[in-house]
Formats: structure tokens, sequence, C-alpha cells
């Protein structure tokens, strides 16, 4: 930080409509006597969640689109879990069957 000396950089993100409460909070409970503030854009993919089946039992799965474009298939973490415990499968191997489910059913959708 200034002069060599150690500090904190805390970051945070919210609504602009938000900024003079949260930049007035920070400097309330803070040492700082200043603050800089920036607005940042987001973009993000364009989603749907499908549920697959899987031998023993559903995962929820969240599917990314960009541009219309099939980006990413990402099954639930705690539907995968549960089933890892209830099957004593490796939790990898549930989180692979979920994904490729997923693929099937798109392509399926797809055709």
């Amino acid at each position: 930080m200034k002069k060599g000396r150690p500090g904190v950089m805390l970051e945070v993100l919210g609504p602009p409509e938000k900024g003079d409460a949260l930049a007035a909070t920070i400097l309330h409970h803070s040492s700082t006597f200043g603050l800089r503030r920036s607005l940042v854009t987001r973009q993000k993919l364009s989603r749907e969640s499908i549920r697959v089946d899987l031998p023993d039992g559903q995962v929820a799965v969240k599917i990314g689109y960009f541009g219309g474009r099939l980006v990413r298939v990402s099954p639930e973490y705690e539907d995968c879990r549960a089933l890892a415990v209830k099957t004593g499968a490796p939790l990898r191997e549930i989180y692979r069957q979920a994904v490729d489910q997923a693929r099937r059913v798109i392509d399926q959708k797809n055709k």
C-alpha cells in the first residue's frame, strides 16, 4: 500500500443504486479515509436447467449457452454428492454420468 505499508484490499460488488449506501458502510466501519468506485459489466451465459435420469436417481444439470452455442454442462454438486453417498460410487463418476446423460438429452432435443 502507500509507502510500502501492509494493507488489505476490499472489493465489494453490488448494484449501482446501492453504491452510496455501500460506500457509507465501508467508510463508517473501516479505518480508510477514502475509496475508489467503478462500474463493471457482467456478461453471462444464457442458461436452462434440466433433470437427467441416472441408474440410481436424478440429477439437476445447468446448461449454459453463448451465442446460441452450448458451452457449459454443469451438474448440481449436491445432487451428485447425494447419489455418491447413496450408492458408494465415486463422486467423479456420478458427475461424469450426469454430464454424458445431459449431452444425450440436449442432442435429442436438437434433432
